[in-house]
């Protein structure tokens, strides 16, 4: 075998191992991903449920928030007197 020929090998080496090793993970992460069971799937949808209630709420109390805000700057501006007045 002549020194062109090893050289060929050696790169093919080079390239199969890391070509073997992310085989292997990918193998294992469909393994893992096949192994779900329905609680896992249940409890996704629970979650997703879950956020979208938060959201809903997030939205109506950033709503009620600036309402209150502004009724504050209205109530500060009817009495507190101008001179006193802080800054906004």
């Amino acid at each position: 075998m002549d020194a062109a020929q090893r050289r060929t090998q050696l790169h093919g080496r080079v390239f199969l191992v890391p070509a073997l090793i992310v085989g292997v993970l990918v193998a294992g992460q469909w393994q893992t991903q096949a192994g779900r069971t329905p609680l896992a799937s249940r409890y996704q949808l629970q979650l997703e449920e879950a956020v979208a209630t938060l959201s809903k709420e997030q939205a109506q109390l950033k709503v009620e928030l600036g309402r209150l805000r502004a009724e504050l700057d209205a109530t500060r501006h009817r009495t507190w007197p101008r001179a006193v007045r802080p800054p906004p």
